[in-house]
């Protein structure tokens, strides 16, 4: 008995300790997509307009000190808005399933703390809507994804985040997302066209455990 008890205490302390250095938790909120598009053979780019769509997160946090490692699934929405010479609006909403991976440091203050980091991500298409609202009405189509699809299966990039975390769990949470692909399917109607890299800033409020 006595020579079970040693394995088991040790067992009993890691898995507390681990237990008070893992949360998860829900995020929710809005973001603002953006393209930056680049035509073949230039080196000149434009960035179109922001596109608002909503934004849902699930997260980890695995703390070590006061740093964290933080990987999360997202539905989240990219894409933009362009306007035409005779005030026709174009709008690419773009949905995707996101995986980000950040590291993340934390700063201890007497409410809860401040925390900022950065890592990388991939997403993969899931689905949205490719508009033109002119003076003949909206023209709508669904936006595809690989094959010979308008957009690449997936993308991919940087990402940086930043927020508070209240003591309650209550948390406010920023995010940038700096595509680095090129979203437009080479073997898509526009493969020749140039290439569209991703825009995304997000604002949520959520709740950890």
């Amino acid at each position: 008995m006595k020579k079970l008890l040693l394995p088991i205490a040790l067992i009993a302390f890691a898995s507390a300790t681990f237990a008070q250095n893992f949360t998860y938790g829900l995020r929710l909120g809005l973001d603002v997509g953006a393209l930056q598009a680049s035509a073949q053979g230039t080196n000149s780019t434009a960035t179109t307009s922001g596109h608002l769509s909503s934004l849902v997160e699930g997260f980890a946090d695995f703390k070590f000190g006061n740093f964290s490692l933080q990987p999360a699934i997202i539905f989240t929405g990219k894409g933009g808005n362009v306007t035409d010479g005779d005030g026709g609006l174009g709008q690419f909403a773009l949905h995707y399933i996101e995986f980000p991976l950040n590291i993340v440091y934390h700063v201890p203050v007497s409410i809860g703390n401040f925390y900022f980091g950065g890592g990388g991500y991939v997403a993969f298409g899931a689905g949205g809507d490719l508009s033109v609202n002119g003076p003949g009405g909206v023209d709508s189509e669904p936006a595809t994804f690989g094959g010979s699809g308008d957009f690449s299966s997936g993308d991919s990039g940087v990402d940086f985040i930043g927020g508070l975390q209240l003591k309650s769990g209550w948390l406010f949470h920023l995010s940038y997302d700096l595509g680095l692909s090129n979203i437009l399917n080479p073997n898509g109607p526009e493969g020749g066209f140039g290439a569209f890299k991703t825009r995304t800033f997000g604002a949520t409020i959520g709740f950890a455990l």
